[in-house]
């Protein structure tokens, strides 16, 4: 029994992704802060020679706070914020990266919104597997698909306000083995107490939201 304790303590901890950050001297001795993930000191948060690709969302939702998801997508969402709410942000992008090359990493993009003033406090952003089938004009504060794991996690600063890169390695490995499960990605963080951080949608001002992925 303790034999498989020990196994199962250790598969987990090596299932963990990268440590996020947000800005240098934030991560463990040893390492450093890049690409909003803490990397061995002096190496390389993707390998040199992988190839990256873009990706930009097929559709987008966010339900926060209200009954109802609005009919139209809002300019910004907002993480973190005081008003105790959870904001939830739904992503899904076409499958580009279903093919036999090696995914290195993958990162979930947001700009700031423009002309918003967020909290001096850093904001921990959780991005989620969806784990069914969901449209914009369907989603609710009640009727909303269950969020399973996979996850990954990224940290958002809003002074001075800068993108949030999530790292969603994982999930994207995940979808890209398991089609028939792939619905997408959503991003939620816990209501704090203070402004949060504001994020683009890309429908009225700042660029869209879009997927990173490296591959090899």
């Amino acid at each position: 029994m303790r034999r498989l304790l020990l196994s199962v303590i250790f598969a987990v901890a090596c299932s963990r992704g990268p440590e996020p950050c947000a800005s240098a001297g934030t991560c463990p001795d040893g390492q450093e802060c890049m690409a909003n993930r803490c990397v061995v000191a002096g190496g390389d948060p993707v390998p040199a020679d992988s190839q990256r690709l873009v990706v930009e969302p097929e559709a987008l939702a966010v339900v926060e706070g209200r009954e109802r998801a609005p009919t139209e997508l809002p300019a910004s969402v907002t993480f973190g914020s005081s008003a105790g709410t959870t904001a939830t942000f739904y992503l899904r992008f076409p499958d580009v990266w279903r093919d036999k090359r090696r995914i290195e990493a993958a990162f979930v993009i947001l700009e700031p919104m423009p002309a918003t003033f967020g909290s001096n406090e850093d904001v921990a952003v959780d991005a989620w597997r969806v784990g069914a089938r969901w449209e914009p004009r369907s989603l609710s504060l009640a009727e909303q698909p269950e969020l399973t794991l996979p996850r990954g996690r990224g940290i958002a600063r809003s002074a001075p306000p800068g993108p949030l890169r999530i790292d969603v390695t994982a999930l994207v490995r995940h979808s890209a083995k398991n089609a028939a499960s792939d619905h997408g990605i959503a991003l939620r963080a816990s209501p704090g107490d203070a402004a949060g951080a504001s994020f683009a949608t890309g429908v009225a001002g700042g660029r869209s939201p879009r997927l990173e992925i490296y591959v090899r």
